[in-house]
């Protein structure tokens, strides 16, 4: 009997070997993944070194690039830490071998040579250090002095004139968001909020493999106070929703240089981990006037998905700019948001919000009550906002809402097609926006199908869930 469990028991144990041998490449279950990624890193390091000898560089650049291992070092851990969602998004055969790595180190290198601008950006940054600055190499990563550990938002920031004008507090009599799972992709957040600290269940520092500006760390502080507002003010719409944080920006290193290729890597890859990771909403709260193929390529996979992506049509501070195409609202995968302002004879587009005709709604986008981070300094600890990145936070908010308002097994079987829910929820917001208000036709390059609409879009959700109706809410 001993001898039959000793034979059982050594069959489980070899084949939970072969298993393991067989299996794809992942640093928690092959013990082959330190040799590979080794291996990776030599590839990526001697491309540089040997390419580096062959394109045009400055003099400066090109002896740091021939002993990179050195000069960058860390820099093949940082660009594999998001580069690797991007590269294995446009694989196909998606598969995690020990040859994709590898080919993915190769072409990592070579894209990293062709990424190196020809001119300098500021006279005093090497064109290759400007590169190395826009993807979050040198980010900043310890620890902030804290004025407070934790901290509630006072009760007056909730009595700002959006949450009154959209009727957010009777909503919330019925619904507050739960079950709800909102990403947000931006520069971090404040861990003191206490209200919000408690609905954060899953974060992401993308930059946390980069050489730091002080000690290394994993949490996502958000050192410039953009993701924290834009947090903040989607909270106040959706209380209850579960917050997902994701840092793929750091203000006050990267905005020192025009964004490049490898920035909308870092945010394709925020978007890209966050569907992985179980998001129903994503709050992009950027624009950039380049047009990324992996951004393109992880906005269709939001869609495919069913994961909403909202984000801002974008900020033009001269005339000139107000008909500039802005990236990702453009792609047709996206919720694209323009934003409106508040005075005395009523609600008009606000002065500096960009125009398209991909704009779907547009949402309050001045004078909005946010949280900042505690430790920035600042005497005040909230601040008077303005924006598209603040009408996209409503209207992200806005969304959840609307998503718990649809029963969950409606929402289950609409996640079963491609595009389905995203569509609702798309539909939703436009049949039920209305540019009355703003004196314009619908739809318009200004304002899309209007300013939204939450009690509306809540009424049409549990129609949906009641099986009342759901015909023409792709018809536009």
């Amino acid at each position: 009997m001993k001898r039959k469990n000793f034979l059982l028991i050594l069959i489980l144990f070899l084949n939970l070997i072969n298993f393991i041998s067989a299996h794809k490449l992942n640093p928690k279950n092959n013990s082959n993944f330190d040799d590979v990624y080794a291996e990776g890193k030599a590839v990526f390091y001697r491309i540089v070194q040997i390419y580096s000898q062959w394109i045009p560089l400055e003099q400066k650049d090109r002896e740091k690039l021939l002993r990179a291992e050195k000069t960058l070092s860390g820099l093949y851990e940082h660009l594999m830490s998001f580069y690797y969602f991007v590269a294995q998004l446009e694989q196909k055969d998606a598969g995690d071998s020990s040859s994709l790595f590898l080919e993915i180190s190769s072409k990592m290198a070579k894209e990293f040579l062709q990424s190196i601008p020809r001119r300098r950006s500021r006279k005093d940054m090497t064109p290759l250090a400007a590169l190395v600055t826009s993807t979050g190499y040198y980010s900043r990563k310890h620890a902030p002095q804290f004025r407070r550990w934790l901290r509630p938002i006072p009760r007056s920031y909730r009595g700002q004139w959006a949450l009154s004008e959209f009727e957010v507090r009777d909503i919330h009599a019925l619904y507050k968001g739960k079950g709800i799972r909102m990403a947000i992709v931006d520069t971090g957040i404040d861990p003191t909020i206490k209200e919000m600290r408690v609905r954060t269940k899953v974060r992401k520092n993308l930059l946390d493999r980069s050489k730091p500006k002080g000690e290394k760390g994993k949490f996502p502080y958000d050192w410039e106070g953009h993701g924290t507002s834009v947090a903040s003010l989607a909270h106040q719409i959706a209380p209850e929703a579960e917050l997902m944080i994701i840092k793929f920006y750091e203000e006050e290193t990267m905005n020192t240089v025009p964004p490049s290729r490898w920035t909308g890597y870092l945010m394709a890859a925020g978007v890209i981990w966050a569907v992985q990771n179980g998001a129903d909403i994503i709050n992009l709260s950027s624009a950039y006037k380049l047009d990324n193929r992996a951004m393109e390529a992880a906005a269709r996979l939001c869609w495919e998905n069913n994961v909403i992506l909202i984000t801002p049509m974008g900020n033009a501070y001269t005339e000139e700019r107000r008909n500039d195409i802005f990236f990702p609202a453009s792609y047709p995968w996206t919720i694209a948001v323009g934003g409106v302002e508040k005075h005395k004879e009523g609600l008009s587009i606000w002065r500096y919000s960009t125009f398209g005709n991909y704009v779907d709604v547009s949402a309050p986008a001045r004078e909005l009550r946010v949280e900042v981070p505690s430790y920035r300094g600042m005497r005040r600890l909230s601040r008077l906002a303005y924006g598209t990145s603040m009408a996209t936070s409503f209207v992200s908010g806005a969304s959840a809402l609307i998503l718990s308002a649809l029963d969950e097994q409606v929402r289950r079987e609409l996640k079963a097609e491609p595009g389905k829910l995203f569509e609702i929820v798309r539909g939703i917001l436009r049949q039920t926006a209305s540019n009355e208000s703003l004196g314009l036709p619908t739809p318009n390059p200004v304002a899309g199908y209007g300013l939204i609409n939450i009690a509306k879009a809540i009424d049409m959700a549990e129609q949906i869930s009641d099986g009342e109706t759901d015909e023409g809410i792709f018809d536009f």
